[in-house]
């Protein structure tokens, strides 16, 4: 073209060309029947225990354990959580969007909750054998730093596709680092200790239906409730010389309120 380049930008969603103005906050051409904005309260809930009993032999020395720990949580975020969806297009190839008010159209709406966890533990790690030989030593869990009650946080998303809400952690959950602090855990063998579906990695949530119909509708609240399936799961003795085994389970429900914001 003489010199003149020409460029297009656009994003295509199932058939859909989205201007770039998309990308901010919607352009003022977009009918305000296709928007609608909500302050959002969660609340979630969760529970998760690990369960070891390991026997056996450690050189000379004979070991065995029986130790519960358990954690229960509840976290949330009520103050300074707004969101719009955005309908673009008509009919049945038409797309809703969620975004955080404020936030570029695609980003994803993350937050931070705040959290009461507690945990606790009970039973005992024996380690017994020849005097001289084998240092015998009992030792009870339950009174280590991490055990009781104590504040946590996390960042989580909301997002919504397929017409469905979803809520878990934002990115991947990471397991807490060894300590002789963590409730649970003590020195005779290395297998006891929190549980693994805890707040700071708990069990995912299922995603849950949210009709477009609700949304840009007249209803001024509504709530969305998901929970996750029981999460089971059985490790066998990590530890040589050991057999048994620690179970885990782990459950955890949450509740997404909405309340429409009117102008």
């Amino acid at each position: 073209m003489g010199g003149w380049r020409l460029v297009f930008l656009g994003v295509v969603l199932t058939g859909l060309v989205v201007c770039p103005s998309l990308l901010g906050a919607p352009g003022p051409g977009l009918p305000a029947s296709d928007r609608a904005t909500f302050d959002v309260i969660v609340e979630g809930t969760g529970s998760a225990s690990r369960n070891v009993s390991l026997d056996g032999q450690l050189g000379a020395c004979f070991v065995s354990s029986r130790t519960n720990s358990v954690e229960g949580y509840e976290y949330g975020r009520g103050r300074g959580l707004r969101v719009e969806f955005v309908r673009l297009g008509t009919g049945r190839r038409s797309v809703v969007v969620m975004r955080r008010v404020g936030r570029p159209m695609f980003a994803p709406v993350v937050f931070n909750v705040r959290a009461t966890i507690t945990n606790e533990a009970s039973g005992q790690a024996e380690r017994s054998g020849p005097t001289g030989i084998c240092m015998s030593a009992i030792e009870a869990v339950g009174d280590e730093e991490l055990c009781g009650q104590h504040p946590g946080r996390e960042n989580y998303s909301l997002s919504y596709l397929n017409r469905k809400l979803s809520l878990g952690l934002r990115g991947d959950p990471l397991p807490p680092l060894p300590s002789p602090k963590l409730c649970g855990v003590n020195g005779i063998e290395t297998a006891s200790g929190p549980p693994p579906d805890g707040f700071h990695t708990p069990a995912d949530l299922r995603p849950r239906p949210l009709a477009p119909s609700k949304i840009f509708g007249a209803v001024r609240r509504f709530k969305v409730e998901l929970e996750s399936p029981d999460a089971i799961s059985r490790e066998d003795s990590p530890i040589p010389g050991l057999s048994g085994a620690a179970v885990n389970r782990g459950s955890h429900q949450a509740v997404v309120r909405f309340i429409r914001v009117t102008s």
